[in-house]
């Protein structure tokens, strides 16, 4: 493995291990804790659209589920590409379902320590939700590397 290669896996998998440890931050706070965290985030979203002149009202639900999908699609970003520089002669399609199985487990992981915490619940939706935030972070390498020519076809 060349030195520019590894810089790169050792990047991906920074980020990628630095997002997984704030889901599972997150996914340890009280129920009151975690809801005052969304409310705060929804008011300040919602001030915002008014200060733009916007109208509409987000509301803390779309929130919390926005919140779900970005942080899923981040990890599944920087996790594919951290695939992708370890054996850049993998095929993508095996890259591609690793990622899914990584995120399939974390988000498991995720609504399992959520079950178990006070005021929290775990949810088999948001495990799923989680998957899309997954398979958007891929869609999001595959379109880089279609853009620079990388993408195995096999």
């Amino acid at each position: 493995m060349e030195k520019r290669q590894m810089g790169w896996m050792i990047v991906f998998l920074t980020l990628a291990i630095s997002v997984m440890l704030f889901i599972l931050y997150q996914s340890m706070q009280i129920g009151d804790h975690s809801a005052l965290l969304s409310q705060n985030v929804t008011s300040r979203l919602n001030n915002l659209l008014t200060a733009l002149h916007l109208d509409g009202i987000i509301s803390e639900w779309l929130v919390r589920k926005l919140a779900h999908l970005t942080e899923y699609a981040a990890f599944g970003f920087f996790w594919c590409f951290f695939l992708r520089f370890r054996n850049l002669d993998e095929k993508t399609g095996k890259l591609l379902c690793m990622t899914l199985l990584a995120g399939g487990i974390l988000a498991a992981l995720d609504e399992t320590i959520q079950h178990f915490t006070p005021g929290r619940n775990g949810q088999i939706r948001d495990v799923l939700l989680d998957e899309v935030g997954v398979t958007i972070g891929i869609a999001a390498v595959l379109m880089i590397l279609l853009v620079s020519g990388m993408v195995r076809k096999r």
